[in-house]
């Protein structure tokens, strides 16, 4: 959960002074493949957001939580359905996304946000998109929750294949590796 981890101290120290962070971690999961700067991003993303929507609540507060959903699969773009179990949420207690909003949320430029630019969401699901996971949402007054779906790789050469598939994909000069969220 080195990821998380990083994620939630930054924002502790700078966004996030205002917010209590609470954290439900299976100790259980396996290691995920891929960019860790990248996916950094993807959940400082989200957590800034949250952040940003609790600036006027009473006992703000962000839950970070990882589990294991033995059942769940997702379809990814290239039309194949994939075990993605490897699940992260992000839960605020904020006044929610405004539900005109929510249909488009994580298309470019789109946010409720003063001086919002609305590109930290489309950049979550490309990110994400690239390590062959997805972002879903629930909102409503009191509860916003993201929840990340990642894929397991099962042997030593689906992690060589996603290894080359990320390294050629995104461009990066950082190679993609193996962490704990």
């Amino acid at each position: 959960h080195e990821v998380l981890v990083r994620v939630e101290t930054i924002a502790a120290n700078s966004f996030g002074k205002h917010v209590s962070f609470h954290h439900r971690y299976d100790p259980s999961l396996p290691e995920v493949w891929g960019d860790r700067d990248r996916l950094v991003q993807v959940f400082l993303n989200i957590v800034k957001n949250a952040c940003e929507a609790l600036q006027e609540e009473e006992n703000s507060r962000v839950t970070l939580s990882t589990w294991y959903d033995h059942a769940r699969v997702m379809l990814i773009e290239s039309g194949q359905t994939i075990l993605a179990p490897l699940s992260v949420s992000i839960c605020d207690n904020g006044a929610g996304i405004p539900e005109e909003l929510q249909p488009q949320i994580f298309e470019p430029f789109r946010t409720a946000k003063v001086g919002g630019k609305g590109l930290g969401l489309s950049v979550v699901t490309k990110i994400l998109a690239d390590h062959d996971a997805a972002v879903e949402f629930t909102s409503q007054p009191g509860q916003t929750e993201f929840i990340i779906r990642f894929p397991m790789f099962a042997s030593d050469t689906d992690n060589d294949q996603r290894t080359i598939a990320l390294s050629q994909d995104t461009n990066s000069a950082s190679l993609p590796e193996r962490f704990t969220t």
